[in-house]
């Protein structure tokens, strides 16, 4: 936990990848061979703490389920865009 948001370095090995931050523990995986594989935690699940919901003040950063957060957006149609191509290419 205490690694998060932290910078970490990592250094790759033919059959390991190799993870530390400061003088913990590295962690320690097996590498992923070839292309288009998904990774998966092969470890015994993990459980976060959950923040105190007082602690949170704005709604997340570009999260679905507050459009307004991010602004008012007037609609057009695109023949408003297509009479603006046609005045840029006069």
């Amino acid at each position: 936990m205490e690694w998060v948001g932290q910078q970490v370095e990592v250094r790759l090995q033919a059959e390991r990848v190799l993870i530390t931050y400061g003088n913990a523990e590295p962690l320690n995986y097996p590498r992923l061979k070839g292309k288009f594989l998904t990774a998966s935690w092969n470890g015994t699940p993990r459980s976060w703490p959950r923040q105190k919901s007082g602690l949170i003040s704005t709604p997340p950063y570009l999260d679905p389920a507050y459009p307004l957060s991010m602004g008012e957006v007037e609609l057009r149609s695109l023949c408003a865009y297509e009479a603006l191509i046609e005045e840029v290419l006069r």
